[in-house]
């Protein structure tokens, strides 16, 4: 049986997105989604710098 254990949400968010997955395949193409979801989110931290827009990622094997 596996432990899990949440991402943490900093004190100033209101509110968070959940997303528990099962990987299994091509373990490439999750690195490569990975590298472009965090691009994405650098643009919108660009584009709304008071938002305060952060993410965690993270995963266990």
């Amino acid at each position: 049986m596996s432990q899990v254990q949440s991402g943490i949400l900093p004190e100033h968010c209101r509110a968070a997105i959940w997303i528990e997955a099962n990987v299994k395949g091509d373990v490439n193409a999750l690195r490569e989604a990975s590298k472009v979801f965090i691009d994405k989110l650098a643009t919108f931290q660009t584009q709304f710098p008071d938002a305060q827009l952060g993410a965690v990622v993270a995963f266990w094997q």
